[in-house]
């Protein structure tokens, strides 16, 4: 075989990798696309026409989370409660019982929220199931 030949041969060989990986990328991608489509995939709960239960706040209901500029923040989660149309929470700094300083309020879609922690403080958690029209919770 001539020199020429084994140069001819080995740029066909270095096209078809190219082509090759390129084939594979586009599939890989497009096959990545096609598999994060949900639009007919809903979750639907089976809980309807109930009174629907508040959430139950253990300790283990609570964490301290650090934030990047050094302060702490007190991090609440709770379990799901099928059927719920949301959750409606507020933290009190209850230091003086009689009079409780709101920190936070609010309504959450998930099921967690978080307020700034300081120290020597007592706090007063509260969450409250809300119910849903759709499915006929309250």
């Amino acid at each position: 075989m001539t020199k020429n030949h084994n140069l001819r041969r080995n740029h066909y060989f270095v096209r078809l990798c190219k082509g090759g990986l390129l084939l594979s990328l586009v599939t890989l991608f497009m096959t990545a696309c096609a598999g994060d489509g949900y639009d007919d995939e809903l979750f639907v709960s089976p809980v309807t026409n109930s009174q629907l239960t508040s959430p139950e706040l253990t300790k283990d209901c609570f964490s301290t989370q650090m934030a990047t500029d050094g302060s702490e923040r007190i991090v609440v989660t709770w379990s799901v409660v099928l059927g719920a149309g949301g959750y409606e929470y507020a933290a009190y700094n209850v230091d003086d019982p009689t009079n409780p300083i709101e920190l936070t309020k609010g309504i959450a879609d998930g099921v967690s929220f978080s307020f700034p922690k300081a120290e020597d403080t007592k706090y007063e958690v509260k969450v409250r199931t809300l119910g849903n029209e759709k499915l006929n919770n309250t």
